[in-house]
């Protein structure tokens, strides 16, 4: 594991609860922002954690990553007696839960996006964008 990560999908609000956007640690998609990098060779370790929206607390969201598969060691910090590959994979909806998992970066480099599955929250913003580099 050449690095790990912990991220959220997040709901921001106003102060009278009502929707501003939906991000990745609290920041909707900009397609100029610098990407998330990973090295070509690697592989890391992500934690990702359903941000609690204090309006919906019960609002699932589903993990997607284009272009590299993964593999989830542990739900909700609960190691998996038999590890998962997925590319899509959905919290449960409770707010704070996470899903860890592994990915390995091996022969592919390039641009990528992973994004909440959810097509609705993609489209407001829950969607970030990765990228492979030798």
């Amino acid at each position: 594991i050449a690095r790990t990560r912990e991220f959220s999908y997040t709901v921001e609000r106003d102060p009278n609860n009502e929707f501003l956007s939906f991000g990745v640690n609290g920041e909707p998609f900009d397609p100029h922002r610098e990407p998330y990098r990973m090295k070509l060779g690697t592989a890391e370790e992500w934690t990702l954690i359903n941000g609690v929206d204090e309006k919906l607390p019960h609002h699932a969201h589903g993990l997607h990553i284009h272009v590299n598969p993964f593999q989830i060691t542990k739900i909700n910090g609960e190691t998996l007696s038999t590890p998962l590959w997925r590319d899509t994979f959905a919290l449960s909806g409770q707010s704070g839960d996470s899903l860890t998992f592994v990915s390995n970066f091996a022969d592919f480099t390039g641009r990528f996006v992973e994004h909440c599955h959810v097509v609705s929250h993609e489209d407001l913003g829950m969607m970030e964008s990765l990228e492979v580099v030798e």
